[in-house]
């Protein structure tokens, strides 16, 4: 997944769990193109996935708003 995001040049990053609100795993950035993972949660591999999973359907939705350089998210359908 981490690959596939690099060639659409989006990266991924591990944060620090005081930019996060409690209890989320990650967050996609619209602006940047870049997803930010709680790295509390770095030795969970399956939530790992799952958020990288999740936030990478994001990325996915900003390309399919017109391309991967604008700030809209389109619905593509449900996870």
């Amino acid at each position: 997944i981490i690959a596939e995001l690099d060639k659409m040049g989006v990266e991924v990053y591990l944060a620090s769990d005081k930019y996060f609100p409690r209890g989320h795993a990650g967050v996609y950035d619209t602006v940047s193109n870049n997803f930010f993972l709680n790295d509390s949660y770095a030795d969970d591999p399956i939530q790992m996935l799952r958020t990288l999973r999740h936030e990478a359907f994001h990325a996915a939705q900003d390309a399919f708003a017109g391309s991967i350089e604008n700030t809209q998210i389109a619905i593509i359908h449900m996870e």
